[in-house]
C-alpha cells in the first residue's frame, strides 16, 4: 500500500528499508528499525523490499527501494547520531553485516553508505566495505548513493581535506550517486583530467545509474498517471490496514487486576500530552503529513466512554503543573483514567539523540497524580523509541505502549482500551 500511494505521486525510489540493528535506545533513529534483534531486522527488510518491487518494479503501484544504511550507522558510541563506530570484526561481521545481505538478496535496487565511520574510515569512502565486500564477496550489482551529504561530512570525520579530496575517495571507493555534497558535480571532470579518478570509475557508476532507470522503465515511460493519486489517497482499505497495523502492534507491559479492558467503565478521564496530539503520533519522517486526516485517541474514546478531557500539560515537555488540581478533580469523578504520555515527534529521528530516556516535562507527575484519586488508571505511552517507565509502572493499573502508532491510532487503541481487540505486539528491544 505504500509502495501504491508513493508511486501514484511520482516517487520512484524509496530510501528504504533502513535496517540497521541498534542496541541503544538513546540513538534517535531507533523508531525507523526493527529493534536490537538482527534476524528480525533482515526478515523485515527482505519482506519490505518484495513489496516494493511487486513481480515488477517498473510497473505502476510499484518503486525500487534503497537498503540503509551500510553498515553499522545503528551502532554509534554513546548513541550519538553520526558518531565513530568501534567494534571488533568479528562483531561486525556476525551480527552487523548480515543484516544488509538478507535485504539485498531479497532483490534490492540500490544501497545507501552510512554516515558513520567504521575501523577509522567512513563509510562513503571505504573501499573495503563498498568494493571488496558489497561487490567481490557477495556480488551485489546495484546502484550505492551516498546519505544525505556523507561523502562531505568526511571531513568532518578527519578523513578528507575538502570537498575535492572526498569527492576523489567516495569515486574510487565505489559510491556511484552523490547526494547534496555537490561534490561530483562540481569536481569530477576535474579529478578525471587530473588522473585521481579513472575513467573505468566513471563508466561504473554510470552505467549503475543507467541500469537502475531502465529497471524502472524510465526510458520507456517516465510519466505517471496523474489520476492516480486521488484515487489511492486515503483510501478505506489503506486506513483499514493502518488501524489493523496499529492493533497489532501496540504491546501490553501490565495489567493489575485485569484492569483492561474497560469495558463496564461509563465515564472516564482522558488526559495527557498525546491524547489528541493528530501530528505528533504520525511519528517522524512526516514533515508534510496531512494531521487533519488522523484521528487522535480521544476523538475515538468519545465515541465508546461518556469522557472528561483535561489536557493536564499541554505538549510532551511542558512542565507546568497549572491543570493538575484540575486532572485529580475530574479522575476522582471518573470510573477511570487513560493518561496518553510519550514524545512529540521531533523528539526522536535523525539528530535527535537523548541522554535521558525518562518521560520529558511534567508526565511522570501527570501519571501520579491521576493516581492519588484512587481510580483505574490506563497508562498509553506513544514515542519513537522504548523509554525507562519503571516509576511510571507504580503509578499505573495497566500500561499500553504504542509507539506513534500514525493516522488510524486513535480507533486502535480505543478498540484496545474498550476490549473490542487484544493487544498482541511484542517489544522489539530491551
Amino acid at each position: 500500500m505504500s509502495a501504491v500511494e508513493a508511486s501514484s505521486a511520482g516517487v520512484q525510489v524509496t530510501f528504504t528499508p533502513m535496517v540497521d540493528y541498534v542496541r541503544d535506545a538513546r540513538w534517535g533513529r531507533v523508531m525507523e528499525t526493527c529493534g536490537e534483534e538482527p534476524i528480525l531486522n533482515g526478515i523485515m527488510g527482505a519482506a519490505q523490499v518484495k513489496a516494493f518491487h511487486g513481480e515488477d518494479m517498473s510497473k505502476a503501484g510499484c518503486f525500487a527501494t534503497c537498503v540503509k544504511h551500510f553498515a553499522a550507522y545503528g551502532a554509534p558510541q554513546a548513541g550519538r547520531d553520526y558518531h565513530t563506530v568501534d567494534m571488533s570484526r568479528r562483531m561486525f561481521r556476525d551480527r552487523y553485516l548480515p543484516v544488509y545481505q538478507v535485504a539485498l538478496e531479497a532483490g534490492a535496487a540500490t544501497v545507501m553508505s552510512s554516515f558513520n565511520d567504521y575501523d577509522g574510515i567512513p563509510a562513503s569512502g571505504n573501499k573495503w566495505l563498498l568494493k571488496d565486500v558489497l561487490r567481490d564477496e557477495w556480488g551485489w550489482e546495484g546502484m550505492v548513493v551516498t546519505d544525505w551529504n556523507s561523502a562531505g561530512e568526511m571531513i568532518a570525520h578527519g578523513f578528507s581535506r575538502d570537498l575535492k579530496h572526498t569527492t576523489e575517495q567516495a569515486v574510487n571507493a565505489g559510491v556511484d550517486m552523490d547526494m547534496m555534497s555537490y561534490g561530483f558535480i562540481q569536481y569530477i571532470e576535474e579529478l578525471v583530467k587530473e588522473g585521481k579518478i579513472s575513467e573505468k570509475e566513471i563508466d561504473r557508476a554510470v552505467r549503475n545509474i543507467l541500469k537502475l532507470k531502465f529497471e524502472l522503465g524510465l526510458f520507456e515511460n517516465p510519466y505517471v498517471d496523474e489520476t492516480l493519486s486521488a484515487k489511492v489517497d486515503y483510501a478505506p482499505e489503506h486506513l483499514a490496514a493502518a488501524k489493523q497495523a496499529a492493533l497489532e502492534s501496540a504491546i501490553l507491559l501490565k495489567n493489575d487486576n485485569n484492569v483492561l479492558p474497560l469495558d463496564k467503565a461509563k465515564t472516564i478521564l482522558v488526559t495527557g500530552p498525546m491524547a489528541d496530539a493528530p501530528y505528533e503520533q504520525m511519528g517522524t519522517w512526516t514533515f508534510d503529513g496531512q494531521k487533519e486526516h488522523t484521528v487522535t485517541p480521544l476523538t475515538s474514546l468519545r465515541e465508546e466512554y461518556d469522557v472528561i478531557w483535561v489536557p493536564g500539560l499541554d505538549y510532551s515537555r511542558d512542565k507546568s503543573k497549572a491543570q493538575f488540581s484540575k486532572v485529580r478533580a475530574a479522575a476522582a469523578r471518573a470510573d477511570a483514567a487513560v493518561v496518553f504520555v510519550g514524545e512529540e515527534a521531533i523528539l526522536s529521528g535523525e539528530a535527535h539523540s537523548l541522554s535521558n530516556l525518562n518521560l520529558q516535562g511534567a508526565q511522570s507527575e501527570l501519571i501520579a497524580e491521576v493516581k492519588k484519586a484512587g481510580k483505574p488508571v490506563v497508562v498509553v505511552v506513544m514515542a519513537g523509541r522504548p523509554l525507562t517507565i519503571e516509576r511510571d509502572l507504580a503509578n499505573c493499573d495497566a500500561m499500553l505502549y504504542s509507539y506513534h502508532p500514525g493516522t488510524m491510532g486513535g480507533p486502535a487503541l480505543a478498540d484496545l482500551i474498550k476490549g473490542k481487540a487484544a493487544p498482541s505486539g511484542k517489544s522489539p528491544m530491551t
